[in-house]
């Protein structure tokens, strides 16, 4: 698959925030088949999420990871040890989802990046994700908003940023959700945030892999 002047995916921190990257201003080849907007399931990593019927989304494989790190290490120079980091503690970047209309060289876009939960609540897991930020000041505009929304499939922490990067500045939005097993989390970018806040995409999140 070629994707041209994309990448506005998430970035990665060790305890998995995910946070948008900038758009890359040239094409970007990966590999991972290529679905159309619906429902989406990622069996392997306990999830199924429905997309916009317009969007595109794509399974990433190990290389075309390895792709888009190299991509946005090269314009964010500062993010890449981080990235490589958590890649290396085991997370996973299991979808990348677009819509197909890129406007003023970025598109919006939703991403999922998955780790193993160790039991955490998800108060925990919130409170954990914006002590993290303090790594990225330099690159965030504004306070850092978490809330906490009930979605269909159990309480979500919600975290709310905006990052200036070298072209745009970006808002995002990450829900995170667990399970008992894994911690997802869903994170939708663009250079605008949506009144919702994503919320509509956010709301047909299942995890397939319940712990009772």
């Amino acid at each position: 698959m070629n994707i041209t002047r994309l990448i506005g995916a998430g970035v990665i921190t060790c305890l998995v925030l995910a946070a948008p990257l900038t758009a890359v201003a040239q094409d970007i080849s990966l590999d991972g088949p290529v679905g159309v907007g619906g429902r989406v399931e990622v069996a392997e990593a306990g999830y199924a999420v429905t997309l916009p019927q317009d969007w595109l989304h794509i399974r990433p494989s190990d290389s075309d990871v390895d792709t888009i790190v190299e991509q946005v290490a090269g314009v964010v120079p500062e993010l890449g040890p981080t990235i490589a980091q958590a890649l290396a503690g085991g997370l996973g970047f299991s979808l990348l989802a677009f819509d197909s209309e890129v406007q003023a060289g970025f598109t919006e876009n939703c991403n999922v990046l998955d780790r193993l939960s160790d039991s955490l609540s998800i108060d925990d897991i919130g409170a954990e994700e914006v002590a993290k930020l303090d790594g990225f000041g330099d690159l965030i505009v504004g306070e850092p908003e978490l809330s906490f929304v009930a979605l269909p499939s159990g309480r979500a922490a919600r975290l709310d940023l905006n990052l200036q990067l070298p072209e745009f500045v970006t808002a995002s939005t990450s829900y995170l959700l667990t399970d008992g097993v894994w911690i997802h989390t869903l994170t939708c970018t663009d250079l605008v945030r949506p009144d919702d806040g994503w919320l509509s995409i956010a709301q047909t999140f299942e995890l397939l892999t319940m712990v009772r």
